[in-house]
């Protein structure tokens, strides 16, 4: 939201409304190549705000960086949006770095069921 507040020699305008994230994933999976343990490390996360700037992102990366192999696990990152009048937004998601998956495949096992009879013999 804009609030035009009126001086006497000029039009200030204040700016109330937070950047908003137009891309910012919940988690994002990276696959280790075969027999690896690790993987690079990549993300991407875009704001807007109704100014029509682009706001400045900022994301925390002590725990991983991009570009950088991280072996398999999950990591966090939170980022945050700012724009030129200071308003902020947040973004937080996981990455989540997992070994190749090998695909099985397996043809179909049928189990037959033969039920046995014990003859008894009378005498």
């Amino acid at each position: 939201m804009k609030i035009l507040i009126y001086h006497p020699f000029h039009t200030l305008h204040a700016d109330f409304e937070r950047p908003s994230f137009t891309s910012c994933p919940r988690i994002v999976i990276i696959y280790a190549e075969r027999e690896q343990i690790t993987a690079q490390i990549d993300w991407n996360v875009t704001a807007e705000d109704n100014s029509g700037d682009t706001p400045d992102i900022w994301c925390d990366t002590t725990n991983v960086q991009r570009g950088v192999a991280k072996e398999e696990g999950n990591y966090y990152v939170t980022c945050r949006a700012e724009d030129v009048e200071g308003n902020e937004a947040f973004c937080a998601f996981m990455i989540s770095v997992r070994g190749k998956q090998e695909i099985v495949l397996c043809r179909e096992v049928r189990v037959l069921h033969y039920e046995v009879k014990s003859m008894y013999m009378q005498e």
